[in-house]
């Protein structure tokens, strides 16, 4: 019983001492590597765009937008192509605008044409007005054949035909620089109806992102979510979701912790480990000033390691990559 308990021990000692020597290795390689990123050299960045639309009878916003449609990572792509839609939520604002405008417009016709009206009534009330006025002027031309009293009356008839018409007169000229101001008010209404049209026009061309330049797409590491974007997502307006590069150059970004910071200097050559190619070669073009955590510049605080400090360094690849290298890479000094 004693011979079978040790040779059972024996067993089980040889066991660990050669998964020692096989983990060896592999432990003091991984201790070599650095986390990096290849990243466009020459990008332009797109952020998630406000999810709000202002109008005084048509409030609505929110932190938060949706992503509907991404083009796929790595796509090159056209000026003015469409590369992502965000959801949008408003059309409602829209189905106010196409209901009110139309009525807007025709109750300012209907006034306009009341105004006109009343000053065309006015303009014949004038008229009959002077040529009563005119008749009572020339029945003055034989007052003197006539009595006192009969004088006396044709002056007040007169005088007071004089007055009213005068007065229909300052009433037209006030009827029509008020249409002339209606018009001027009316006009200025249907310009802001309009504007509110383009304001909702712009408003939702915002949630359809369209390539400014040639290139192709690559998706950033979103912070929340700790991954890639992906269609369907919601985070917050603002967040970095898409970049376009717009060259084929690359450039490497890799993390140095803080207790290896005296193993590297600008100048020195690194090595990207790059599956199945053999390792790539790049120049150290830039070292912080000062160490980060390692949570804020990988954006993710669920590592392990997420609450050590490391400094962010900038190398500049010794050759030319494909678009599809872009990505997380693992980074190891040169000997």
């Amino acid at each position: 019983m004693l011979k079978f308990i040790r040779n059972q021990g024996v067993l089980w000692l040889l066991f660990w001492v050669v998964l020692a020597v096989l983990a060896t290795p592999l432990f003091s390689k991984d201790l070599n590597l650095y986390d990096g990123q290849i990243i466009p050299k020459d990008y332009i960045a797109f952020s998630a765009p406000q999810n709000t639309l202002n109008l005084p009878f048509w409030g609505s916003s929110s932190n938060g937008i949706q992503l509907t449609s991404i083009e796929p990572e790595g796509k090159k792509v056209k000026a003015g192509d469409t590369i992502a839609v965000f959801q949008f939520r408003m059309e409602g604002a829209k189905d106010h605008l196409d209901r009110q405008f139309p009525q807007i417009q025709a109750s300012n016709e209907e006034q306009l044409l009341s105004l006109q009206k009343a000053i065309d009534k006015l303009r014949q009330d004038l008229e009959r007005m002077t040529i009563k006025t005119q008749q009572a002027k020339l029945d003055l031309q034989k007052k003197s054949h006539l009595s006192l009293i009969r004088q006396k009356i044709l002056d007040c008839d007169f005088n007071l035909l004089s007055f009213e018409t005068r007065a229909l007169e300052f009433q037209l000229k006030a009827a029509i620089e008020n249409l002339a101001i209606m018009k001027g008010y009316f006009e200025k209404t249907e310009k802001i109806w309009k504007f509110y049209f383009e304001i909702f026009d712009v408003t939702k061309a915002r949630y359809t992102v369209k390539t400014p330049e040639d290139g192709y797409l690559f998706y950033p590491v979103l912070e929340q979510q700790n991954r890639k974007v992906r269609a369907g997502d919601r985070f917050n307006s603002g967040v970095h979701f898409l970049s376009l590069g717009t060259s084929e150059k690359s450039e490497l970004i890799f993390y140095l912790p803080e207790k290896d910071f005296q193993k590297a200097k600008p100048g020195d050559t690194v090595f990207i480990d790059l599956p199945p190619e053999s390792d790539v070669a790049a120049k150290i073009r830039e070292i912080g000033f000062f160490p980060q955590l390692v949570g804020d510049v990988m954006r993710n605080f669920r590592l392990p390691n997420a609450w050590d400090k490391c400094f962010v360094v900038k190398a500049e690849i010794l050759s030319d990559l494909r678009a599809s290298s872009i990505g997380n890479v693992k980074v190891k000094l040169g000997k």
